[in-house]
């Protein structure tokens, strides 16, 4: 089994239906504008930029 399909199937098994969707796009969005067009995405984005950074998870220790 590769690894992206063993990190997707985790991903799919701890999340619910409402925090992850998979999307068919035949149209090609920028992230920035594919974000921008989720309901509260931009509001949540700037609150985040608020919080502390020891809230954070660095790059290297995401638990896949």
């Amino acid at each position: 089994m590769s690894a992206i399909h063993e990190n997707l199937t985790w991903l799919l098994e701890h999340f619910s239906g409402r925090g992850i969707t998979i999307l068919e796009q035949a149209e090609y969005l920028s992230d920035d504008d594919f974000l921008g067009s989720i309901d509260g995405m931009v509001q949540s984005l700037q609150d985040t930029r608020q919080e502390p950074s020891e809230y954070g998870v660095t790059l290297d220790k995401p638990e896949w």
